[in-house]
This record gives structure tokens, sequence and C-alpha cells, in this order.
């Protein structure tokens, strides 16, 4: 309730206003349309460089809404937070904006099956996956505790060593790709 009452008074005001305000956001604009859609309200350990994100102030944990979802040409993934906690994710904005779209890729298939509750999957995607990344899939995406704990810690490890690495290929994504066409 803590982290969540001003969120939803914030919200609350703008709506009987009339208005919009109050809200940051990052727009990263895909070139083709993707297979999944999702929406999540989560607060992310790392960027897309492995750094770890302080996202947690006295407290109480600052979270910013993630938005995906396709088009017949196009796909968008949106992420939102209140513009009061705009310097807590400025750095991870910025990056998105100005990535190659294989390293946004990356990130997101990193991060998404593990911190998300609410994706789609098309049939394509699925049915594009082996038996392998689907159970692998299903196994991040109900991961909780410890276990999520850990695996995050992984994927901040392994997000920190490609940044650091002159050849890293981002357009070979894990296993769990969810940018597959």
């Amino acid at each position: 309730m803590k982290e969540f009452e001003p969120i939803k008074a914030l919200f609350d005001n703008q709506i009987l206003a009339g208005k919009h305000g109050g809200i940051e956001t990052c727009i990263i604009k895909l070139p083709e349309q993707i297979k999944f859609a999702n929406y999540a309200y989560i607060a992310p350990d790392y960027d897309l460089d492995g750094r770890r994100i302080k996202h947690t102030i006295k407290g109480v944990m600052h979270r910013v809404a993630i938005t995906v979802f396709p088009e017949e040409t196009q796909s968008y993934i949106l992420l939102s937070c209140l513009e009061s906690e705009k310097a807590i994710y400025k750095t991870l904005f910025n990056q998105l904006q100005n990535s190659s779209v294989d390293k946004i890729k990356f990130y997101f298939s990193m991060i998404l099956p593990l911190y998300s509750e609410n994706m789609v999957l098309s049939p394509n995607i699925w049915n594009n996956w082996d038996e392998e990344t689907r159970k692998a899939y299903t196994y991040y995406a109900n991961l909780q505790g410890n276990d999520a704990f850990i695996y995050s810690k992984t994927i901040g490890m392994l997000l920190r060593n490609a940044a650091k690495s002159t050849t890293f290929d981002y357009s070979n994504r894990s296993k769990i790709d969810l940018f597959v066409q």
C-alpha cells in the first residue's frame, strides 16, 4: 500500500481533472511485427549494461510499467514511470533510446520471462520453439523467491559481460528468444 497509494492518487487526480500528466514514457519502435504482447509493472534489477538499478529508496520500491504490443508492420515497447521517479530510470531510458535493436531485443528476451506475469505468446512463437525452450520459458516464468533472485543476478552478470565484450553478438539471443520470427 505504501508503494502503490501515491501512484493511485496521481492517476485518480489526473483522470478526474481530464489530464494525462505526471508520467515519463520511453518509446521504442521496432521495425517489424513481434509475436507477443506484454504488460508488467516491475522494478528491473539491471540496465542494458548489467549495472544495478537503484530502484528501492527508503524501503520503497519504484517500478516501471512495461507494455509491449505488435502492430501489422511494426511493434512498440513502452516503459513508463512517474515523473518524480524519472531520475531512477533515466539511464535505462537513455540506453533504450540509443542502443541497437539487437541489444534491446537481447535485454527484453532476458528479463521479461522472469519478471512479467502478463505475457501473451503467439502460437507462431510457441510453435517455433523446441520442447526444451518451451520448458525453459515456463520454468523462468514461474520462478519465485530465492530462485528468481539468483536468476536475476545471473542475468545481471550476463548483461555486464556482454557490455564489456568488444565482440559480443547481441543478435545471438538466448534460447528463449521472444523476437524470433
